[in-house]
């Protein structure tokens, strides 16, 4: 994942640099089976992150693939990431997909001064392997405090 910013409102940008704190996605990280022992597969890492900072002055980075992660900057700049809380795993037991779990295009939102609400997908998603397998989408909310 890279980054840029922008001292003057968006006007303009500084080149492209690596996210310090966010790993790369390599090759393997790709590939994996799903719990019908069929293996799956995506193409693009640490994809659609979205950012949202809280009042207390925590920045949250949600993205995907694999799986969905929200990374958290203790002081609000995003030149590192502190914390990477694993919400979705890159092969949980309860995706029977054969791409990625998910989309990895979540959404992050403040809705109060230390929590987010975060939005993500699953594909095939049973909560047993007898039961029907559905994309679905699920909503939770995370606190942190700093």
């Amino acid at each position: 994942m890279m980054q840029c910013r922008s001292h003057d409102g968006g006007k303009t940008w500084s080149d492209p640099i690596p996210t310090s704190g966010i790993p790369g996605v390599s090759f393997a990280d790709r590939q994996s089976v799903n719990p019908d022992g069929l293996p799956r597969r995506f193409d693009a890492g640490n994809v659609s992150p979205m950012l949202s900072l809280l009042d207390n002055g925590v920045l949250g980075l949600a993205y995907g693939r694999p799986g969905i992660k929200v990374a958290l900057s203790s002081d609000g700049t995003g030149h590192y990431w502190d914390q990477i809380v694993e919400l979705v795993p890159k092969a949980p037991a309860y995706s029977y997909s054969t791409n990625d779990v998910t989309s990895g295009m979540p959404g992050l939102i403040a809705i109060g001064p230390d929590q987010f609400l975060v939005l993500y997908d699953i594909y095939h998603y049973a909560e047993t392997p007898a039961a029907a397998r559905l994309n679905s989408v699920f909503v939770s909310t995370m606190t942190v405090r700093k």
